[in-house]
């Protein structure tokens, strides 16, 4: 007996809408931008010590959490793809915290912090 693709792909519909309207939320909310920085923030500075790990030392779990980071981040941006059509919020979030965290590590690897 076949099993229908459906329920996983209305189930990944519907986890991939509630982030996008929790990220709205923090978006377009301006008394929340303050927490929205604060977990940006907060990623960057956990994520950062994983990617020199990963790039800089060859660290081979390391370079694992950053993937599957990377494979998450690239499925709700899939998903913000297929529902608008174009990029969002959501992408504009994600972009700036993976550029933020790529600075961090650099500055940590440069001034000799990590």
């Amino acid at each position: 007996m076949r099993s229908s693709p459906e329920p996983q792909t209305s189930a990944a519909r519907r986890a991939a809408a509630w982030c996008e309207r929790t990220a709205l939320l923090f978006v377009h909310e301006p008394t929340l931008w303050p927490v929205l920085m604060v977990l940006i923030g907060h990623f960057a500075a956990l994520v950062a010590p994983l990617l020199l790990l990963g790039l800089r030392d060859g660290h081979g779990g390391a370079q694992g959490a950053v993937a599957a980071l990377g494979a998450l981040t690239a499925l709700g941006l899939r998903g913000e793809l297929r529902r608008r059509g174009r990029p969002g919020a959501l992408g504009a979030l994600a972009l700036g915290t993976w550029l933020l965290t790529g600075a961090a590590a650099f500055a940590a690897d440069r001034y000799g912090i990590f």
